[in-house]
């Protein structure tokens, strides 16, 4: 007989008495290995354990390993007026920072005497004080710690003491650089207090501190920069305090307008977008067209933009996760 011959008559079944015994051919899903079985000798089934020895290859995969897959179980699909209202924080801060670089170009051009932007900035602060306690207290004057408001209050002396005190020094800390040297790099901090903003601090159930620390540090270094080409030390002044008002301050009431009503946080938006609108487009028609422009890209073609890349998603989920709550629990 030829070595064809033998391979044919292995491959066929054989008989033994009147039963016909068949081999069982197993096949990894995987790799495509083979491995056949005797009937007379069943295997166990396959179990997902590490802790035993079974007859299967380490690669085996059973036909019931995506039975278990999840896929997209959390991914969330918000509507286009969700995303719209979201977006409203990031354009709020843009506003703010348009309006602080405008009130600078007044200030250089002595558009406005300091006397008025101090006065403007005592008039921010006891509004904004006052207004921020009525929304926490829900509008209810018992529910108002005063020993908090005269502790604030006298942070507040000593950090203008400190202010006065610094506004000679900082009007000429950058008297070496050139006037390129400071706009350009007033131009890069701004960016990077717009890109690293906490955006997600204006949440109202959101219970954790303030992250933006980068942000904030990049508009006070912005300020200081700007502040140093005024030529008063009382400009210096007034213009520093109102950009730790916009910067520092502006966040905690923008916070709880939000908690407060949803509306309430839509009309302050639109109004501080009216503001530095009708700002820009008196320094430069073109500045102020492409704030308008950045304003309906980031409100109206970012979320219809998110909302349209988010079909693409696809967030799979199996046995082969880490449980991190459950090893936690153990």
């Amino acid at each position: 007989m030829s070595e064809g011959d033998e391979l044919r008559s292995d491959a066929t079944p054989r008989a033994s008495g009147s039963t016909l015994h068949a081999d069982a051919v197993l096949r990894c899903h995987a790799c495509g290995a083979v491995q056949v079985q005797s009937p007379l000798h069943p295997r166990k089934p396959w179990r997902r354990i590490l802790y035993e020895r079974q007859d299967y290859p380490d690669n085996f995969v059973d036909d019931t390993f995506l039975s278990l897959l999840v896929t997209n179980a959390n991914v969330r699909n918000p509507d286009f007026i969700s995303l719209v209202f979201d977006s409203l924080a990031i354009t709020q801060q843009i506003s703010i920072t348009a309006i602080f670089l405008t009130v600078f170009w007044t200030v250089l051009r002595e558009h406005i005497s300091p006397t008025f932007l101090v006065c403007s900035d005592v008039f921010l602060v006891v509004f904004g004080v006052a207004f921020k306690l009525a929304l926490d207290s829900n509008f209810n004057i018992v529910l108002i710690d005063l020993d908090r408001i005269l502790s604030n209050l006298f942070d507040l002396l000593k950090f203008l003491g400190i202010l006065l005190g610094l506004s000679p020094v900082l009007m000429t800390l950058t008297s070496a650089y050139s006037n390129d040297t400071i706009w350009a790099l007033s131009f890069g901090m701004c960016a990077t207090h717009v890109f690293l903003h906490d955006y997600t601090w204006v949440v109202p159930h959101r219970n954790t501190g303030f992250a933006g620390t980068i942000s904030l540090n990049a508009a006070v270094f912005a300020s200081i920069l700007l502040a140093s080409r005024l030529r008063r030390s009382s400009d210096v002044f007034a213009f520093i305090l109102f950009a730790f008002l916009m910067f520092a301050g502006f966040p905690f009431l923008a916070r709880s307008m939000r908690k407060y009503s949803s509306r309430l946080h839509v009309l302050s938006t639109v109004l501080l977008q009216a503001v530095a609108l009708v700002t820009l487009l008196f320094i430069s028609i073109a500045t102020g067209v492409a704030f308008l422009f950045t304003l309906i890209f980031v409100t109206l073609v970012c979320p219809f933009w998110l909302k349209w890349i988010k079909r693409y998603k696809n967030e799979i989920q199996g046995p082969w996760d880490y449980d991190a709550e459950n090893e936690g629990i153990q």
